[in-house]
């Protein structure tokens, strides 16, 4: 067993899956069941889409916002295309081996920013999904541990 601390969660790699637990998780880790939930994983985007939107008739209904419309517009509309953009992204916390395809690492210009790691896989009804990790860039918790997070990585 693996674990390395992420920016936003640690990853532990067992024989047989990778897991993705809180910081402070000191529980079983093969007890976590894979779960995808649609608000959890979109719940933002879609409350900035309707913020934008409310905010669009908003701009049409009263006449001093109105100078403002083209930016909301261009905003819901931004928000709009990253929901797409990221429709088949996975918020789930346990990848088993099996069903991993690829493993493609985004590698930054700069020596000091996050690694970007996207995790093509299959999920349980047989769609295939991506789940991302950003990796911790110097700034994080250090060079050693981004590169040896990529090690366990390239190495499945």
């Amino acid at each position: 067993m693996n674990r390395f601390r992420l920016p936003e969660k640690d990853l532990i790699i067992l024989d047989d899956r990778l897991v993705l637990v809180n910081h402070n998780y000191k529980g079983d880790y093969t007890s976590i069941a894979p779960r995808n939930s649609f608000f959890r994983k979109h719940g933002l985007r879609l409350f900035m889409i309707a913020l934008g939107l409310s905010m669009i008739a908003l701009a049409i209904v009263d006449e001093a916002s109105q100078s403002s419309l083209i930016f909301f517009i261009i905003c819901t509309l931004g928000f709009i295309t990253m929901l797409f953009e990221q429709w088949n992204y996975s918020n789930t916390p346990v990848l088993f081996k099996k069903d991993i395809e690829t493993i493609e690492m985004s590698y930054p210009r700069l020596k000091w920013m996050s690694v970007k790691a996207k995790i093509h896989f299959t999920d349980d009804r047989g769609k295939r999904r991506v789940r991302v990790l950003m990796l911790p860039g110097l700034l994080d918790y250090g060079a050693e541990n981004k590169y040896h997070v990529i090690d366990a990585l390239e190495s499945l």
